[in-house]
């Protein structure tokens, strides 16, 4: 009985947040560095956003793994983010401003 009554306080509290008003937080990394990548390396962050592998990036831009990892390490070192998650998350948070620059 007890778990009960506290879902419905759950809910009612819940109820009362207006999501509109609910700011994302801040990606990790420096958006202002995507000028700075190759157009290689914007389309090897663009596949990270998807959660691909270095494998998968080698094997869909016909580039060995190696490299593919070689290419991540000099975009992570760009954009100022300490691990792959983080370039993930960047990736995946400024994807429209990747694939602009590459149509531009």
């Amino acid at each position: 009985m007890e778990n009960s009554e506290n879902a419905e306080e759950l809910g009612g509290v819940c109820a009362q947040i207006d999501m509109e008003n609910i700011s994302q937080p801040p990606a990790p990394g420096d958006p202002s560095a995507i000028s700075d990548l190759t157009p290689r390396e914007r389309e090897v962050l663009l596949l990270l956003a998807c959660a691909a592998s270095n494998r998968d990036i080698g094997r869909k831009l016909g580039i060995a793994e190696r490299t593919a990892k070689a290419h991540l390490t000099s975009i992570m070192t760009k954009i100022s983010v300490s691990s792959r998650t983080e370039a993930a998350l960047f990736a995946y948070a400024y994807h429209r401003c990747i694939a602009r620059f590459d149509t531009a």
